[in-house]
Formats: structure tokens, sequence, C-alpha cells
């Protein structure tokens, strides 16, 4: 009798089944852009230009800035020369301001409370009651020597001479006169002139305003 061999069966081991790998996306790599800046070219300022100050107009005359005039010439009339320009003032102490402002006037006649406004001293005539004077650099309108103008005080101030009365009459306020006493080297500030007594050691004197 035949006897039949056992087949034996070769077990099957199953290939794992291997998914397929997706490649990998390939980056190029990105290089940084460098921004375009175009040149700037630089502004030059345009050039300044000067500035030409504003001038006011000023009035200029023979002493505009200061009321100074020369001694006043009393019953005296300066003729001709007129400018053409008159003004009112109490008295001829008064003119002297009014002259200095106003353009030409060199000199000035006063009369029955009219300053006569002229270019220059000019002729001179008597005429009393007139009372003249050119533009100069004293603080003095006149100055009479023995007499005392008694009254219309404001304050007193040391001075060696009259004549440096004038100036300190000029720089108080109010002071129109003065009087100067020998005796205390003193002035005496006077808001006006009165018609005074005689005093030999006294000086009186008005000043421009």
């Amino acid at each position: 009798p035949v006897t039949a061999k056992p087949i034996t069966a070769k077990p099957i081991t199953a290939k794992p089944v291997t998914q397929p790998i997706a490649p990998k996306p390939v980056v190029a790599p990105v290089k940084p852009v460098k921004p375009i800046v175009a040149p700037v070219n630089p502004v030059k300022p345009a050039p300044a230009k000067p500035v030409k100050p504003a001038v006011s107009p000023v009035v200029v005359s023979a002493a505009s800035t200061q009321n100074v005039c020369g001694s006043i010439q009393e019953g005296v009339d300066f003729s001709g020369n007129d400018i053409g320009v008159t003004a009112t003032s109490a008295d001829a102490e008064g003119c002297c301001g009014i002259c200095a402002k106003q353009i030409g006037c060199g000199a000035f006649t006063w009369s029955n409370g009219i300053c006569n406004l002229k270019s220059g001293k000019g002729a001179t005539t008597s005429m009393p009651g007139s009372r003249s004077a050119v533009l100069g650099a004293s603080y003095c309108a006149a100055i009479t020597a023995g007499v005392n103008y008694s009254g219309n005080d404001i304050s007193s101030a040391a001075s060696l001479s009259p004549d440096g009365c004038c100036g300190i009459c000029k720089n108080t306020a109010g002071c129109k006169a003065f009087t100067w006493l020998s005796s205390t080297n003193s002035c005496f500030l006077k808001t006006a002139k009165t018609s005074g007594t005689a005093d030999s050691g006294a000086v009186s004197g008005t000043i421009w305003y």
C-alpha cells in the first residue's frame, strides 16, 4: 500500500503594506527684498531776504527832544521869518516846547497869548509886551537877580548857583519857576512865577516847558 505523505502547508506571511511617503515640498529660500529707497535730494532753503525794519516818521527840528531855548528877550519882536504857524500859550515859556516840535521852527515871538513861530531870529524891533527867543541849549527861560518869587513852593534842593536850579526845576514835576537864595545855596521850586519881592540875596527864574 502506498502511504501518503502529509502535506504541510507553509504559512504565508503577509507583507506589510507600506503607505507611499508623500514627497516634502521643496521650499525655495526667500531672499529678503531690500526696500527701494529713492534718493532724496536735500532741499536747499531759500536764502532769507533781509527784512528792513519799519521806520516811523520822525519829526526833526533844532531841538526836538528837549524843550530848551535861549533866554527870553523882553520887549523884543523878531520881525519876519514867519513859517505860517501860530499857537496859543499863556506865556512865552510855553512857546519853546511848541517851537521844538514844529518842523522848521527855530525861534518865536510871543505876544498877547500867541506864539508866532519863525524859521530864525532875523531882525529885531522894540515891541512892548512882546517876548522872543531862539531854540538853544538852556532849560532857563529868564533869570532875574534881586527878586524873590514868594509862595507857590513845591520843594527845595541844594545848588551852588542859580543856573543849577534850572535843571533841577526842569526835572521836578509841576515846577515852572524857582528862587535861589545865596544865604543857603538852595533852590526853592515853585509851580508858577509871582510878581516877586525885592531881595538882594535872591535870584529867580522861569524854565521852558
